[in-house]
């Protein structure tokens, strides 16, 4: 289940809010209760379970082609 962030047009406070279905939208701002609430595109994060120490420029310990070593030519060059 996403979560969306909202910003209010009004105050401008960004809240979040966990969408299940179409329809859980927040119907208005938590901090003024104003319902101009526009959704706004938030940043993601990833996580790396070998903890990001790979060699390549993907990061994920082995070559973006999926090759058991870093390609001489790009995309996978180092």
């Amino acid at each position: 289940m996403p979560i969306y962030e909202y910003k209010c047009a009004k105050c401008g406070a960004v809240s979040e809010s966990l969408v299940r279905e179409a329809g859980d939208e927040p119907e208005k701002c938590p901090k003024c209760g104003s319902r101009k609430l526009e959704k706004i595109m938030s940043v993601s994060s990833v996580s790396v379970k070998n903890g990001g120490t790979g060699t390549t420029r993907c990061g994920l310990g082995s070559p973006c082609c999926g090759a058991d070593q870093p390609c001489s030519t790009p995309p996978c060059e180092s």
